[in-house]
C-alpha cells in the first residue's frame, strides 16, 4: 500500500507540474474567458474539488492530473485533496487485486467500498454543481 500510494503521489504530481509547464498558455491561448470560470471556483474550492473527483475511483486519473495543472488550481490544494482523495480508491483497489479471485468477504468489502466511492463522489458532484447555482443572499 505505501509504494503504490507514494507512485501514485509522485505520478500525480509529475503531471501535475508537466501540465502546469507545457500546457497552461496554450489554454489560455485557446479558451480565453471560457476558463477563466472553472478557475474562479477551482481557486475558491479548488481542495474539496479535487477530493471529490478523487474519490470517483472510475474518471481517469491521468486525465485529472494534466487538467488540474493546466487550471488556476493552486499546488497545495491539488496535493492535499489528491493525498486524501486517492487513499481510500487505492485501498479498495489494493484488495479487490489481492482478493479478487476468491469471492470471499474481502473482494466483496473492496467492490462495496469502490461502489459506495463511487457514489459518494457523485454526490458530492450533485451537491456542489447545486450550490454553485443557487443565488447568493
Amino acid at each position: 500500500l505505501a509504494i503504490v500510494y507514494c507512485a501514485a503521489l509522485l505520478g500525480a504530481s509529475a503531471a501535475f507540474w508537466l501540465g502546469r509547464a507545457l500546457g497552461r498558455d496554450a489554454v489560455e491561448k485557446f479558451t480565453g474567458t471560457r476558463v477563466e470560470k472553472i478557475d474562479a471556483v477551482l481557486s475558491k474550492r479548488g481542495f474539496p474539488a479535487v477530493v471529490g473527483v478523487r474519490l470517483v475511483p472510475v474518471l481517469p486519473f491521468t486525465a485529472i492530473n494534466y487538467s488540474a495543472g493546466l487550471t488556476a488550481l493552486g499546488w497545495w490544494p491539488y496535493f492535499w485533496g489528491t493525498m486524501l482523495g486517492i487513499l481510500p480508491g487505492t485501498v479498495s483497489f489494493l484488495a479487490l487485486g489481492a482478493f479478487g479471485l476468491e469471492f470471499g468477504w474481502p473482494a466483496q468489502a473492496a467492490t462495496a467500498a469502490l461502489g459506495l466511492l463511487t457514489l459518494a463522489g457523485l454526490i458530492v458532484a450533485v451537491r456542489s454543481r447545486r450550490n454553485n447555482k443557487a443565488p447568493r443572499v
